[in-house]
């Protein structure tokens, strides 16, 4: 497995295949084209649709300071090629310390970008030939971020885009989550002191 990390989104056009096209000149034909349709394909909510994109767990909270860790799953998908999510939040209250490929797409090659001072991240990740393609759900990757400063910031998916071996989109809706961080708690000691009464 082969990861490809970037800092920021490229300037000006912050998608999967402008990341990717340096990239895969060495890679095979067959190969390079899968995910680079992949990263044309238009996101898309369907109603009824079983697939979901959500995070585990949906909410929660995290002392300023400290860090908390969720899962961007795919839930109940057919006939999975690869995936690209980006998310936004509110980098006032939150940043995002690191992106860890998780067990979806395990064999996968996968390209990640985090801007700590626009609030936004995103992860791709894709599959490739002649690896076969996935049914079921699984964690395609785990983000861990860090409390800044007192309040709730919202993690919205702002582009969900899933593909099969062809590059067909697979539909899906997506759930987003949100994050409260609390102020830290201070623990003093109790400080005690017996008294004696006495007299001569």
């Amino acid at each position: 497995m082969r990861k490809i990390s970037l800092d920021k989104f490229e300037e000006g056009n912050p998608t999967l295949p402008s990341a990717m096209s340096r990239r895969l000149l060495a890679m095979p034909a067959r190969c390079a084209m899968t995910i680079i349709l992949l990263g044309a394909l238009v996101g898309a909510t369907a109603e009824g649709n079983p697939t979901r994109v959500v995070l585990s767990p949906s909410s929660q909270q995290v002392p300023v300071g400290q860090i908390a860790s969720f899962d961007i799953r795919i839930e109940e998908v057919v006939g999975l090629y690869g995936a690209e999510v980006h998310l936004s939040f509110d980098p006032e209250i939150v940043g995002v310390r690191e992106i860890r490929d998780s067990d979806l797409l395990a064999d996968g090659y996968s390209v990640q970008g985090i801007d700590n001072e626009a609030g936004t991240f995103y992860y791709a990740r894709t599959l490739l030939y002649p690896a076969p393609p996935v049914t079921g759900s699984g964690a395609l990757a785990s983000v861990t971020l860090a409390g800044k400063s007192q309040g709730t910031s919202p993690l919205r998916f702002t582009t969900v885009k899933l593909a099969d071996q062809n590059a067909e989109q697979i539909a899906a809706s997506a759930e987003d989550g949100s994050v409260m961080v609390t102020l830290a708690t201070i623990y003093l000691p109790i400080v005690t002191k017996n008294w004696q009464s006495g007299g001569d």
